[in-house]
C-alpha cells in the first residue's frame, strides 16, 4: 500500500484536489473531517478546548454541545499559545484515526491522507509520499478574503500563522500549481499519480 499525503497551505486549493482524487476512486481520509467529528462528538476533546479557551470566551459550544470552530477560529489564529494548545490536543487524536484508516483499507494499493497541517503536526512521517499545492501568494489571499468573509489583515494572520510555502516546498516529493484553472490542476494531479503508479509498478 502506498500513503499518500496532499498538503497546502490555507486557501490553496486542497479541498479541489479531493474532490479530483474522489473522481479517481481512489480512497481518502481528510484531516479536518476527522477534526470535525472530534470536536462535535469526542467528550474529551470538547471538555478539553472548553479549559483551553475559557480565559478568553465564556462560551465556544455549538446549539448541539460540540465545539463552535467559527468562534475558535479567530482567536486562535490571533493567539499563537492558544493556536498551539488547540493542536496539542487535536493532532495525536488525529493521528490516531488515520493510523486506524491505514489499518482498515491496507489491502488499497493506494490510499489519500488530505493533511493541511502535514508538517506542522509531524504527521509527514505517516506517508510515503507527499503532494504538495503550492498558489502565488496574491490568490492565495484574495481567495481566502473571499471564501471566509475576512479582511486582509484576518487573512494573513491566518496565513502567517502556518509554516510558509517555500519551506513545506522543500519537504515536498510532488508539487501541484493550483494557481490557475480547474483542467490545468486536474492534468498535474493525473501526470504525479501516473508517475507514482509506474514508480511502484501499480495499474
Amino acid at each position: 500500500m502506498i500513503k499518500i499525503a496532499i498538503t497546502g497551505n490555507i486557501a490553496s486549493g486542497k479541498t479541489l484536489v479531493e474532490k479530483l482524487l474522489i473522481q479517481e476512486d481512489i480512497t481518502i481520509i481528510d484531516a479536518d473531517i476527522v477534526t470535525h467529528n472530534l470536536f462535535e462528538e469526542d467528550n474529551d476533546v470538547i471538555n478539553q478546548v472548553c479549559k483551553l479557551f475559557k480565559p478568553f470566551a465564556s462560551d465556544i459550544k455549538n446549539n448541539k454541545g460540540g465545539i463552535d470552530r467559527s468562534k475558535i477560529s479567530n482567536l486562535a489564529f490571533a493567539n499563537k499559545s492558544l493556536l498551539k494548545g488547540l493542536e496539542k490536543i487535536i493532532h495525536p487524536k488525529v493521528k490516531q484515526a488515520f493510523n486506524e484508516f491505514f489499518i482498515k483499507n491496507n489491502d488499497k494499493d493506494i490510499v489519500i491522507g488530505v493533511v493541511p497541517l502535514l508538517f506542522e503536526s509531524g504527521m509527514n512521517e505517516q506517508f510515503d509520499c507527499i503532494i504538495m499545492i503550492t498558489i502565488d501568494s496574491d490568490v492565495q489571499t484574495e481567495r481566502l478574503i473571499k471564501r471566509n468573509n475576512l479582511s486582509k489583515e484576518q487573512a494573513l494572520s491566518r496565513i502567517n500563522a502556518q509554516v510558509s510555502q517555500d519551506e513545506k516546498i522543500k519537504k515536498a516529493d510532488f508539487l501541484i500549481n493550483n494557481s490557475y484553472d480547474i483542467e490545468n490542476t486536474k492534468l498535474q494531479l493525473q501526470d504525479i499519480l501516473s508517475k507514482i503508479k509506474s514508480e511502484n509498478k501499480l495499474k
